[in-house]
């Protein structure tokens, strides 16, 4: 078999997992999620599926991806990583409008001093959210794009 049919194969089984918990937490949430996939992966944007599904960008001359958003099997839909590979005050800005988009508050951790969308005093769940999932792409879209023209003003 070649190597790249045995990547996919692995990819896919970890990823049929993921969305098996997801779905029995979140029942319906597959279809809007994997059209927001789709639909932020013309901005280089790419799911990786760990413990959680992790919405990844390749920051061009950075080592590391920045972490857009990550979506833990229960649903808990979590921004705190946007600022760790990112500058400080764009990831506040894109959390904030994360956070306007889902109607939700800022709420900043106090260890970290970062940042994510909580509504009702907990973090927002993809279930409560599926109708203003497409808000995501925009938000995503400026992040990006203030990333890069900060990066560009640096070199």
């Amino acid at each position: 078999i070649p190597s790249a049919a045995v990547t996919e194969r692995a990819e896919s089984l970890s990823s049929d997992a993921y969305w098996q918990a997801l779905e029995a937490h979140a029942p319906g949430v597959r279809g809007p999620l994997q059209k927001l996939i789709d639909d932020v992966a013309e901005l280089g944007v790419y799911p990786e599926f760990k413990a959680s599904l992790n919405l990844k960008w390749d920051r061009p001359e950075a080592d590391k991806p920045v972490n857009l958003g990550y979506i833990k099997k229960t649903g808990a839909f979590w921004f705190d990583a946007a600022a760790w590979f990112a500058p400080q005050g764009l990831a506040l800005a894109y959390v904030k409008s994360v956070a306007s988009a889902f109607g939700a508050e800022l709420h900043q951790f106090s260890k970290s001093q970062n940042w994510t969308p909580y509504k009702d005093g907990k973090p927002i769940r993809i279930q409560n959210i599926i109708a203003q999932l497409p808000a995501l792409k925009p938000a995503i879209e400026q992040f990006i794009a203030a990333i890069k023209k900060h990066d560009g003003a640096q070199s």
